[in-house]
């Protein structure tokens, strides 16, 4: 699957492949993954997309493409269903992380400050 992961996901040569009738291979497939081939597949692209989001020479429409989806609105919409945050966003968190914010008040500068300073 992941040599593949570009191109269209087909049970019935994964199930060629392995020998196996459609529906036992499919049946095989989720008792041992947990899940089917397709919600599988879906996920080993996402996951690829997101390493190739932390790429900021890449499009989200190139990296849309690199896991085989030809609509990147699509590919935006997957991506959201399957991680909660849409390709921008995400790429945007990995390169852009979050800072902690100093508690600047008066009473207990000191306190704060040392608070972040070991806080990990």
């Amino acid at each position: 699957m992941l040599q593949n992961v570009n191109k269209p996901l087909r049970i019935s040569a994964l199930s060629a492949i392995a020998g196996l009738s459609d529906s036992y291979f499919f049946s095989l497939f989720k008792s041992a993954t947990g899940s089917s081939p397709i919600a599988y597949f879906i996920r080993l692209r996402m996951r690829l997309a997101c390493e190739l989001l932390q790429n900021q020479g890449l499009s989200i429409k190139e990296v849309a493409a690199e896991v085989g989806y030809k609509d990147s609105a699509y590919f935006s919409r997957v991506f959201k269903l399957v991680t909660g945050v849409s390709p921008g966003n995400y790429r945007n968190v990995i390169l852009h992380p979050p800072q902690k914010k100093l508690d600047s008040s008066p009473d207990k500068p000191g306190k704060q400050m040392a608070g972040y300073l070991t806080s990990s």
